[in-house]
Order: C-alpha cells, then structure tokens, then sequence
C-alpha cells in the first residue's frame, strides 16, 4: 500500500512510523 502525508505533527509522525515499521511505503512531505 502506498500512503502519503502532508505536514506530520505528533501524532501524523507516530503513525507514519507505525505504517514504515509495517513494511508500507510512505511519502511524505514536512516543511
């Protein structure tokens, strides 16, 4: 599965590595 997100915050940035240490492939865009 391919996810994207925009601007992370807290909880963006805890799911984001949930998802990576799951194996999915994330882009994602952060100022």
């Amino acid at each position: 599965m391919n996810v994207g997100f925009i601007g992370l915050g807290h909880l963006g940035r805890a799911i984001a590595g949930r998802l990576i240490d799951q194996g999915h492939a994330l882009t994602v865009w952060n100022r």
